[in-house]
């Protein structure tokens, strides 16, 4: 059996996979997110599934450019749960998640010269994105203690230009000149609630339907108590072709019904994002 000083040692030894070894934290207050690209980058960065290293995945041939750090949640895995809300939510059949980690772009105001770390993020909402048949979330956080971002608590509290600038970003990035048109939508930005409790992205492990954290306790913390009380009091409004879900304290939102998730698949090759 492998002793407690043994396993710590080992552990200076190697690197951590930074998927499956490196802890998510706390959704309901700050979470771990590794970040893969930065907004300065022209080349689109990803990590290697089998290696746990970063790599190039492509030279971004045109002019779009990610307009905040991007990365993901370790220990998530958008699978069944993602896809069933998706089709929930937005009323589409047979919608799968696309089996990569859960995508997270995270606002801050500092500027980070590369890419391949660790930052503490909070999460504020999502984005409901469906690249072709599949859902592919991305989880909205600020940088924990931003100067500029960090008291923001809602998508809702965020200015409305960014969010849109988000939305513009993964609507286009991938639509290159004189190529068919890509069938990408994002039909619906959620609110915190949404991302860290409720919904196909709901980050909180035992949440109903709720994405995962793999291996972290059942127990629930007060914060996320709080959460589910918030998650009774609130409104869904439309802006533009977005439907908006915030903390208005008004009337609850529809929850669909989840499925069991299954572990992720380190093997799968699938580009991300």
């Amino acid at each position: 059996m492998v002793t407690d000083e043994l396993e710590k040692l080992v552990g200076t030894m190697f690197q951590a996979h930074p998927w499956h070894g490196v802890a998510p934290g706390d959704p309901a207050e700050v979470i771990q997110a590794y970040i893969e690209i930065v907004p300065t980058d022209t080349v689109k960065y990803e990590l290697d599934k089998q290696s746990g290293h970063l790599r190039v995945d492509r030279p971004q041939r045109y002019s779009s450019q990610p307009p905040t750090l991007y990365g993901f949640i370790p220990q998530t895995y958008c699978g069944t749960r993602v896809g069933q809300r998706c089709s929930d939510r937005c009323g589409g059949g047979n919608i799968r998640g696309d089996g990569d980690p859960m995508d997270i772009c995270i606002f801050s105001e500092k500027s980070m010269a590369h890419a391949n770390f660790f930052l503490r993020a909070r999460p504020i909402g999502g984005l409901r994105m469906i690249d072709g048949d599949e859902a592919d979330d991305k989880i909205v956080a600020v940088l924990e203690n931003d100067l500029a971002y960090g008291r923001l608590r809602d998508v809702a509290d965020a200015p409305e230009g960014l969010i849109e600038r988000l939305r513009h970003y993964f609507l286009t990035y991938k639509q290159m000149p004189g190529e068919p048109a890509r069938t990408v939508r994002i039909p619906e930005v959620y609110d915190r609630v949404e991302a860290v409790v409720d919904g196909p992205n709901g980050l909180v492990a035992g949440a109903k339907p709720g994405l995962v954290i793999v291996d972290c306790s059942t127990s629930e913390p007060d914060s996320t108590r709080r959460l589910r009380g918030q998650a009774e009091r609130r409104v869904v409004f439309e802006h533009g072709r977005t439907t908006w879900a915030c903390g208005c304290l008004r009337a609850p939102l529809a929850s669909g019904p989840g499925a069991r998730h299954r572990p992720p698949d380190p093997a799968r090759g699938r580009g991300r994002h």
